[in-house]
């Protein structure tokens, strides 16, 4: 069984002659466009046959009254001959003279003897008549009894599913099949110069992804800069002149307050033991002068100067109780002077090592956004339009590959999307070499786009470096300063207790001052009940009374001097009140830094995913551009396929022409 013309077609070109769906790219249907090619492949051959093949493709068109008496050309080949019958009967039919055109009225003149036209020397002409259309005259005009016969070429339609043709040589039918083949090659490369995969997917996806990389890096700069600020509100509070070290700083001044209070009231009280002394040596005096006075009033006083003696020995241990007390309370402060002193080293001046780090952390972030910085990997504009960080070198890539594929880059007739629309019209318009060229320019300019989205994914990986390099510096100097706010922290918490163990030791030698006095008060009682024995008494009794008087005049020395000591301990304890408010402002203060690190933390955190959101659709362009690559890679291999086999295909169908035109 023979193949109709669609399968020989498939078979040569890989082309679907026979499918009769409308998926054409032209929007006809694939088997519509063979007949056409089939048909317009036996027109041009037909013209081109010698004439004895022309013969085999001829037919005969009458020409008569009813028919019509002229023959109308349209859709006719050559005029192969023409005859006209000579009589209603019996006649011949004679062969008709060619006339040119411009004499073909002259045979209508029977003086004229080179152009009349009789029954026995008929004529026939071409030209076009009044409404333009070429037609076929013979003279004299034809009748329905004197008919004449034109005989020309015919062109054949030729169906998609035929296997042979009407009225057309057998010997050139193949010919036929080879031109239809050639167009088909031609379609085949006209398909490839759009592909939807890659001109609105792949290269669409390009754009879209490289736009939200864009949109990612934009939010990235944001998370930096809200970093920067909670980096300046932690280091305005922490700095030399900040609310922190100030409160750190009076501190200091109060508890060195404190320190030298405590010191004038221990002073203070040790003069209490000299003076108690002195007035127990006037008083044992006394009780000397008082065994030589008078029998009636001597065991009475005995008596009240034994309990007098008593007091004050008990008066005595107090002081020590009280002065015991005392030092515990100025080694609690001295103990807190000693804590605070580390606590001001780490954070009271601009080489300390707390504010060495605070300064360290907001140096590095600063690096983020300054333009001046070193690495500067945000800032203004300039940044990014004019500057030489990392930004920069991604923008100006990216920017470079979107106008390779649809940018006007390098110039405005020569981007991905013109290349692509100059292949369609080289294409259609069968410059099958120029076709070849635009695909490798395009090839290449695609090639070129892709080095450029390597170049940016470098200097991403390169901001990624530097990025990764400063929020390391930056979290290892907030590790540091977390860990010092803790040690303040602790030693804050420290102060509170050593203050409190302070107040502690203070209020008992305030008890024991209290019980000094009330002994006191009772020795002066007993002093009382002495002086009115004593006025009974003679002139020993009355140098008594002067040791006693001496003796009272210690007392009441030591009492002033008790009460001088429980002020200025309650000045201690007013300035130690004081520096417990300012260790509660540090502890709050260091609250504040604690949580602004962690807000500092969490947009660097941020700043790192919008980042990895980059890096992510950057490699997905990439792959759509390696898909891009991959399918025009194949587009270029079938179209190589398609050109070579279209000439071939033409090369055989010029060979087969030539050999019927030499027979």
């Amino acid at each position: 069984m023979a193949w109709d013309f669609a399968a020989e077609i498939h078979s040569l070109a890989n082309y679907n002659a026979d499918d009769a769906s409308t998926t054409g790219t032209s929007g006809e249907v694939l088997s519509a466009h063979a007949t056409q090619w089939l048909t317009d492949g036996a027109k041009e051959i037909i013209n081109q046959l010698p004439a004895k093949l022309k013969a085999k493709c001829s037919t005969i068109s009458i020409i008569n009254a009813t028919n019509g008496t002229t023959l109308d050309l349209d859709g006719i080949g050559d005029i192969l001959s023409v005859t006209r019958l000579s009589a209603d009967s019996g006649g011949y039919y004679i062969p008709c003279r060619e006339v040119d055109g411009k004499y073909g009225d002259l045979t209508n003149d029977s003086t004229n003897l080179t152009y009349y036209a009789t029954v026995t020397d008929p004529a026939f002409w071409i030209t076009s008549d009044s409404s333009d259309e070429a037609k076929l005259f013979v003279k004299p005009t034809p009748t329905n009894a004197q008919p004449a016969n034109a005989y020309h070429i015919t062109y054949p339609t030729v169906a998609f599913d035929s296997t042979t043709i009407a009225n057309f040589p057998d010997e050139v039918e193949h010919l036929v099949v080879l031109y239809a083949s050639t167009k088909a090659c031609l379609y085949q490369m006209n398909t490839l110069q759009t592909d939807a995969a890659i001109d609105t997917t792949a290269l669409g996806a390009i754009t879209t992804r490289l736009g939200s990389a864009n949109t990612a890096l934009s939010n990235m700069a944001t998370e930096i800069g809200l970093a920067k600020t909670e980096a300046a509100e932690i280091a305005s509070n922490t700095d030399n002149s900040g609310d922190f070290a100030t409160a750190l700083t009076a501190i200091n001044t109060e508890l060195d307050k404190v320190d030298e209070i405590i010191v004038e009231a221990s002073d203070e009280i040790d003069k209490v033991d000299n003076v108690i002394v002195e007035g127990s040596d006037e008083i044992d005096k006394s009780t000397g002068l008082l065994d030589l006075g008078e029998t009636d009033s001597e065991g009475a006083v005995n008596t009240a100067l034994t309990a007098l003696k008593t007091e004050l020995d008990e008066t005595q241990g107090q002081v020590d109780n009280m002065h015991v007390e005392i030092g515990l309370a100025n080694a609690e402060v001295d103990g807190i002077s000693t804590s605070l002193a580390q606590a001001l080293s780490d954070t009271d001046s601009s080489s300390s090592n707390f504010q060495q780090a605070l300064q360290g952390m907001n140096g590095a972030i600063n690096k983020f956004r300054a333009d001046a910085a070193d690495p500067a990997l945000f800032g203004d504009e300039s940044t990014y339009l004019t500057g030489s960080s990392a930004m920069t070198n991604i923008k100006t890539y990216l920017d470079r590959a979107v106008n390779y594929i649809n940018g006007d880059s390098p110039e405005a007739d020569s981007d991905l999307h013109q290349i692509l629309k100059d292949i369609n019209d080289q294409v259609t318009a069968e410059d099958i070499d120029l076709a070849g060229a635009s695909m490798q320019e395009a090839q290449a300019t695609l090639n070129v786009a892709q080095f450029e989205l390597q170049v940016v994914q470098a200097h991403i990986t390169e901001w990624n470096t530097m990025a990764q390099t400063l929020v390391s510096e930056i979290n290892s100097w907030g590790a540091e300063i977390t860990g010092r706010h803790a040690h303040v922290n602790a030693k804050a918490t420290a102060w509170g207790g050593k203050i409190s163990t302070a107040q502690g030791y203070m209020s008992i030698a305030n008890g024991y001052a209290a019980e000094v006095t009330a002994k006191i008060n009772i020795a002066n009682g007993y002093i009382g009940e002495i002086n009115v024995r004593l006025a009974q008494a003679g002139a020993k009794r009355q140098e008594s009374q002067s040791r006693l008087t001496a003796g009272a005049a210690y007392l009441q020395e030591a009492a002033s001097i008790i009460s001088n000591g429980s002020a200025y301990l309650s000045e201690a304890q007013a300035y130690i009140a004081q520096a417990s408010g300012y260790a509660s402002e540090v502890g709050a203060r260091s609250t504040f830094v604690g949580a602004k690190m962690q807000a500092v933390q969490g947009h660097i955190n941020t700043a790192n995913g919008f980042s990895g959101q980059a890096s992510g659709f950057i490699a997905d362009a990439n792959g759509y551009v390696a898909e891009a690559n991959a399918r025009i890679a194949r587009a270029n291999q079938k179209y190589t396929w398609y050109d070579a086999q279209y000439a071939k295909l033409t090369a055989e169908y010029a060979r087969g022409l030539a050999a019927i035109k030499g027979s």
